[in-house]
């Protein structure tokens, strides 16, 4: 890796050659530049030979890959893919304070709306780079909406509605908020499970006010957790985004790689019932992307579906990934909301 830094325009320009065949991931240190949060431009340009280059008579042969990734704090880790050219771009600025107070930053304007999407590995895989063959749906949700509107994809492999919050992950998402954003939210696939042992991240199941404590045996203080239901918590992320001014829109969860005579086993009594009575409750805008997906893949039939569009049990293919994309934007055309004049 080296980096330059050009006076002209105060860019910070980050080349990253990666000649391994498998992805690497660095850490990138800005502390010299004492920027504490930016929007850095991506473009990677990938191919199976590094030797290849664009020339005249074939001014195609790589063609550039260009994303925004979100900076926070001076430090950030990003993963370049198998035999690959990256370069970073990042608008370092000399402001001791940003419009929005943070101490210095390249801020968007005011007028912009996110969406930003939470939830488990069918909405985020690992970094979202798909270097492990698998994506979730967040990553390519941007690709069916207009450029006014910029997703922020934050959710995290292996977290439930629970899990999620405990880890702070929400708290993080919520102090980025600013009135008038949206929050796509699915959760539900790692709701199961133990409560306190192994990966301690199971939810009350049903949608009531019930709560339980239970001891963390399995962590040095032996700490007390009180856990709700499922439904108790969505209904805490569609309160909590609301008290900031934000939308919050309810998505359940996306269908296993299930299948009982050619036909996608759903999950209508449990976590996608659920997740449509909370937002029923809390008077949010819900997306039956379930049944939604579920329609689809029984349309096309489990032969073409369970190959080209998983991974495996429960993760999905790009491929399947940009379908579940297309119908979460399809459905947001159909919601009394701002965000669905911006579908393309």
């Amino acid at each position: 890796a080296s980096a330059v830094k050009d006076s002209k325009t105060n860019r910070l320009i980050i080349k990253i050659v990666n000649k391994d065949p498998k992805a690497k991931t660095v850490t990138v240190n800005l502390k010299d530049f004492k920027q504490a949060t930016a929007d850095v431009k991506l473009i990677r340009l990938q191919s199976d030979n590094l030797r290849e280059q664009n020339t005249l008579d074939n001014p195609d042969a790589v063609k550039p890959e260009e994303k925004e990734l979100e900076l926070v704090g001076n430090t950030f880790d990003y993963t370049a893919l198998g035999q690959s050219f990256s370069i970073l771009v990042i608008q370092l600025t000399n402001e001791k304070t940003s419009a929005k107070g943070k101490q210095p930053g390249l801020t968007e304007k005011d007028s912009t709306v996110t969406v930003y999407t939470i939830g488990d590995s069918t909405v985020k895989n690992g970094d979202g780079s798909g270097s492990n063959g698998q994506w979730g749906w967040g990553a390519f949700l941007a690709d069916f909406l207009n450029d006014d509107v910029k997703v922020v994809n934050h959710a995290r492999g292996g977290r439930s509605s629970r899990t999620y919050i405990e880890e702070g992950l929400w708290d993080n998402v919520q102090s980025r908020l600013k009135p008038g954003d949206y929050v796509l939210l699915q959760f539900g696939h790692n709701d199961g499970g133990p409560f306190n042992t192994g990966r301690a991240r199971a939810t009350l199941k049903g949608n009531g006010e019930e709560s339980q404590d239970f001891v963390m045996i399995e962590r040095p203080n032996k700490d007390t957790v009180t856990i709700h239901t499922y439904g108790w918590y969505i209904r805490q992320y569609i309160k909590d985004a609301k008290a900031k001014g934000a939308i919050p829109v309810v998505v359940s969860l996306i269908p296993r790689n299930d299948w009982k005579e050619g036909k996608v086993i759903r999950n209508n009594e449990s976590y996608a019932l659920w997740a449509k009575q909370a937002a029923a409750q809390e008077n949010a805008m819900f997306i039956d992307l379930h049944n939604l997906v579920c329609d689809k893949y029984d349309a096309m039939g489990q032969a073409f579906v369970a190959p080209y569009y998983f991974g495996d049990h429960t993760h999905t293919t790009k491929a399947g990934a940009q379908v579940n994309a297309y119908l979460v934007s399809q459905a947001l055309k159909s919601l009394p909301c701002s965000l669905a004049g911006s579908v393309k």
